[in-house]
């Protein structure tokens, strides 16, 4: 009787095995791995065994077959796809078109099991765990970046990385340091390169585990920053893709970059206008303008001088500054109104303009960098001599030279040309001269400048030269002799206007008729008519 139930079991079992009626139970690999909470939609959970029976035309989870599904710490039912293939299950959280997160456990893990919905003659998975981390923040400490968030359950501490989810292809950016609540990780042009899309990855599997960014720009670290005559360069880290302004808000400019800025060195050349003070304030902005990625300094001159003086000699400058241990090894050197000066004493600076000198913004080097700030200097220019003469010949042309002569702009727009020269007439007009090339003519012969304009007449004159900043110089220019074509009679031994008609009349002239002085003269503008007064004591010559 026994061995007959025996036999009916068997046959029972094998024609219901061979019916589907009893599915061999799904089996989940271990462990699925670990992530953060958003990363469980769509999870693929590798198994090693699949359902392979038929049902009703369809696998479990195909389009005419029953639906899977899994359990996520509870009751509720996960849609999951591909039981079928023995290779993979994929759980979906949509229930009813919208998105539930399951409950976490005490132990920051979902258990996780999958079966055929309603398939009777299957059995549950076995249940693996996920464990869960979590990213809170981040911040930086010099060129540290430090994540924080829930690094408890990451299994492999030492096999983590960090890489970009969309941009550059580039290997795997290790942490330095890893405890339960820290990553640390160093800023290097690679990770600066990727850090907006951070994504940290089990380097297990290669699987993304936590997305970190997209970050705000890394804040730069500053080590140096100096001066190279006018260019101004900060060397750290952490520069590329930034941006430099000069002056504090809301009066900050920018300051035009130099072309080719790295990693570890940024350049630009600030205006000049800026730099007169003492020191100034700079800042480097990242692509953003975050101010929590935007640092700011202040470039302090070890020198500086609001003054300077021209001496007597009209060649030799001196400056408010001193050097007094300064060696022979060392070079100092003044830039700005020529190519570099040397100096000829250094407690105070002296130095003779070379012939070619000009005005111009003017600072000190000492070693290659620069020292000082700005200051705007002008030689005093000194007209040494007429070269032609204006007359009816050669239609009013005055062409006259002399050293410093050179009428630049001073900042270089076109906007304060340096030098104003003025012809100052015996009648007491005036007008001005303009170099009909624009600026000034070199003479390489005797090392000065010429100057040619057209004047507005033929009249007794004097040059006045005088630069933007104030250095004044008047040469006498040129004399034409009066003449006399007709004149009043006199009224002897009675007081009496003198009138006296003829050319080139002018203020200031001495008048006599019969020996005796006519005072007083007086000169219409074109210096044609000359009034005087004439005295009541002199008898006429002729009597």
């Amino acid at each position: 009787m026994f061995k007959d139930l025996y036999i009916f079991i068997l046959l029972l079992c094998f024609i219901g095995y061979g019916k589907g009626w009893l599915e061999p139970t799904v089996l989940i690999q271990p462990r699925p791995g670990y992530g953060d909470i958003n990363r469980l939609d769509g999870l693929r959970i590798p198994t090693t065994t699949a359902f392979t029976e038929h049902y009703n035309a369809g696998y479990c989870g195909q389009r005419y077959g029953p639906p899977c599904y899994c359990r996520i710490n509870g009751d509720i039912r996960y849609t999951g796809s591909r039981f079928h293939s023995k290779d993979s299950i994929y759980i979906s959280l949509y229930l009813n078109n919208s998105k539930i997160i399951p409950p976490v456990d005490e132990n920051k893990q979902f258990k996780i099991l999958c079966r055929s919905w309603d398939y009777w003659n299957t059995e549950d998975s076995n249940i693996v765990f996920y464990d869960l981390i979590s990213y809170t923040s981040s911040y930086q400490r010099n060129l540290d970046f430090y994540i924080v968030g829930d690094w408890e359950k990451i299994s492999d501490k030492g096999n983590i990385g960090l890489k970009s989810k969309w941009g550059p292809d580039v290997e795997y950016q290790r942490p330095t340091y890893v405890n339960a609540t820290h990553l640390t990780i160093r800023i290097t042009p690679e990770l600066n390169a990727i850090r907006n899309s951070l994504v940290l990855y089990d380097l297990h599997t290669f699987t993304s585990v936590c997305d970190i960014g997209p970050s705000n720009d890394f804040k730069p670290w500053i080590d140096q920053f100096y001066f190279s005559d006018s260019e101004f360069y900060v060397v750290g880290a952490v520069l590329t893709d930034r941006s430099i302004e000069i002056g504090q808000y809301p009066n900050n400019v920018s300051c035009p970059l130099i072309p080719g800025s790295t990693f570890t060195k940024i350049g630009c050349i600030p205006p000049s206008s800026l730099l007169w003070a003492k020191s100034f304030i700079f800042s480097i902005y990242g692509e953003s303008h975050d101010p929590t990625s935007t640092v700011t300094y202040t470039q302090t001159f070890p020198h500086y001088f609001s003054s300077f003086k021209n001496l007597q000699d009209g060649k030799t400058c001196e400056l408010p500054i001193s050097f007094p241990s300064i060696s022979p090894s060392q070079s100092l050197t003044v830039h700005g109104l020529s190519a570099a000066i040397k100096p000829i004493s250094y407690s105070p600076i002296k130095f003779e303009y070379p012939p070619e000198a000009k005005c111009g913004t003017a600072f000190i080097m000492l070693n290659g960098r620069r020292t000082s700030n700005n200051l705007d200097m002008c030689p005093t220019p000194k007209i040494t001599g007429i070269i032609t003469r204006p007359d009816a010949s050669n239609g009013n042309l005055l062409t006259f030279k002399g050293k410093y002569l050179y009428n630049s702009f001073l900042y270089g727009d076109g906007s304060k040309k340096t030098i104003n020269f003025v012809i100052l007439y015996r009648d007491g007009s005036n007008s001005s001269c303009i170099h009909k090339n624009g600026l000034s003519d070199w003479n390489p012969g005797d090392s000065t400048y010429s100057i040619s304009c057209v004047i507005s007449k033929i009249y007794t004159f004097k040059i006045r030269t005088e630069t933007i900043l104030g250095q004044i110089d008047i040469y006498d220019g040129v004399a034409y002799p009066p003449k006399i074509s007709n004149c009043s009679k006199p009224d002897y031994l009675v007081p009496s206007k003198i009138t006296i008609t003829g050319t080139q009349f002018g203020h200031g002239m001495l008048v006599k008729i019969a020996n005796v002085a006519c005072t007083n003269p007086v000169v219409n503008n074109e210096g044609t008519e000359l009034v005087c007064d004439f005295s009541n004591n002199v008898s006429d010559p002729l009597d």
